[in-house]
């Protein structure tokens, strides 16, 4: 099962109206690849339901949380996507870990199973990536509330929420703690991923690479930012 970042209309995401980097290759090779995905919709929804059933819950939860920030959410709206999988996802992940604690480092792990990091299990609350380290899988346009969270998404499924702004500033905390760039990262996306099993510089640098671009799109367009597995 693999990892890919999802940027868009969460009404659009839900309802599966969306192809993947795989997807996209295959199709220009006149070939269908067919994803599988963790508690897919078995019954599919049409965009003006999806539409009015993501709006609503959207209202009811920045309203709970006190906040202020309202994004549009059609179905039909435009949508960005990547693939870090999980080599590149959990390279991120041990990047924070590892910055958090230098002395718990272990850079022979593979980013595949960064859930082991023994840094990673000793993060505490008033780390300086709370999102990052706390399992998050939605990154909303919020403003008030935690800024890492669970609730219930539309469809009444479990999600671990938290703040678009504050991946921001984690992004940037890392990319300044390793001393990297956005233009480094480029040309890390253009030579593309490691060997699978790669430990976090490698596999994390690359994951940043193919996270940065998408986390400033949904900046721009204030649209949540979602890993789909």
């Amino acid at each position: 099962m693999g990892l890919d970042v999802y940027v868009g209309p969460l009404s659009r995401y839900l309802r599966g109206d969306w192809k993947t980097v795989v997807q996209q290759a295959a199709e220009q090779q006149g070939i269908e690849a067919q994803i599988v995905r963790e508690g897919e919709q078995s019954e599919p929804v049409d965009a003006e339901t999806a539409t009015t059933v993501v709006t609503q819950w959207i209202t009811g939860l920045v309203e709970a949380l006190g906040g202020s920030s309202r994004w549009d959410d059609t179905a039909d709206g435009p949508y960005l996507t990547d693939k870090p999988d999980w080599d590149g996802y959990g390279g991120v992940v041990l990047l924070a870990a590892f910055a958090e604690h230098p002395e718990l480092a272990d850079w022979d792990l593979p980013a595949v199973d960064f859930a082991s990091s023994e840094a990673l299990a000793a993060t505490s609350a008033d780390t300086r990536f709370p999102t990052l380290l706390s399992g998050v899988t939605w990154w909303l346009p919020l403003d008030a509330g935690p800024v890492s969270f669970e609730a219930n998404g539309p469809g009444g499924q479990p999600v671990r929420i938290g703040w678009l702004s504050v991946l921001a500033l984690e992004v940037e905390q890392l990319l300044s703690h390793y001393g990297w760039t956005p233009e480094t990262l480029e040309v890390v996306r253009e030579v593309g991923p490691p060997e699978v099993g790669s430990g976090a510089m490698s596999a994390g640098h690359f994951g940043l690479s193919a996270l940065h671009p998408l986390l400033e799109n949904a900046l721009r367009f204030q649209q949540p930012l979602v890993l789909d597995y």
